[in-house]
């Protein structure tokens, strides 16, 4: 793992005529693992290496972007999973994070949060997250998670405490939801 240097889990983003190509990068020398970005409007020619996630501690290995718009906030956010060495966060090795940012492109100037519900439960890897109209004027921001059947909303702007446990998959891929989604 570290001291490799690939660049790995991709996400691509369009975005005002440029295509945003977001990695995992393990070649920079002083991370073990960080979150990048580079933009090209041609896909031959690309712009210099922008950091959206990285932890001065060597072994933190953030992974797995992904981003979405969120209207009525005018903000966009990135998830993303983040094992520490052999540690865990509320049972979790992979505990998911989320970065907001005004611009999909300027990430690297927030810092991470943890989604955690009720101070005990965590969504835990292969994070993704989208935005629905649905479930008040900001209306709700859904993550899922590599482990469990349940999303994971916020109906208050990302607000961190406002995190909550919404959806168990029934059979055949159907949620049974709250009747605000």
């Amino acid at each position: 793992m570290n001291g490799a240097t690939p660049i790995w889990e991709p996400y691509l983003l369009q975005y005002e005529g440029r295509l945003v190509a977001y990695y995992s990068d393990q070649r920079d020398p002083k991370h073990g693992q960080k979150l990048a970005h580079q933009t090209a409007t041609d896909l031959k020619t690309w712009g210099p290496i922008v950091n959206d996630v990285t932890y001065d501690e060597y072994i933190v290995r953030p992974g797995m972007t992904v981003v979405a718009y969120i209207p009525p906030l005018k903000e966009w956010i990135l998830v993303h999973e983040l094992p520490i060495g052999y540690s865990s966060s509320h049972g979790m090795n992979y505990p998911v994070y989320y970065v907001m940012s005004d611009l999909p492109l300027t990430f690297g100037r927030e810092v991470g949060r943890p989604i955690v519900i009720n101070n005990t439960t965590a969504p835990n890897a292969s994070p993704y997250v989208v935005w629905s109209p649905l479930g008040g004027p900001n209306g709700t921001i859904v993550v899922s998670d590599a482990d469990r059947s349940q999303l994971y909303t916020n109906r208050y702007g990302g607000d961190v405490d406002k995190w909550e446990n919404t959806c168990d998959a029934g059979g055949g891929g159907v949620f049974a939801c709250d009747s605000d989604y």
